[in-house]
């Protein structure tokens, strides 16, 4: 018998990221414009790794 899991993708969408992180999408897109959250180009495509929100989260944390 085979068994599947779902893993999270490795990186995610601006839509999902604004999502994870309790925002809107203009205040992803305004993160990665001040270099406080870095992305991965793909083409015209913009995608966050998971493991960058983490650290993001983490630095904002150790900030307060």
């Amino acid at each position: 018998m085979k068994t599947t899991t779902q893993e999270s993708p490795v990186l995610i969408t601006e839509k999902e990221a604004a999502r994870l992180l309790g925002c809107c999408e203009r205040s992803v897109w305004q993160l990665r414009k001040d270099g406080k959250l870095r992305c991965v180009k793909i083409g015209t495509a913009v995608r966050y790794a998971r493991s960058e929100l983490d650290r993001f989260i983490q630095e904002q944390m150790s900030q307060n």
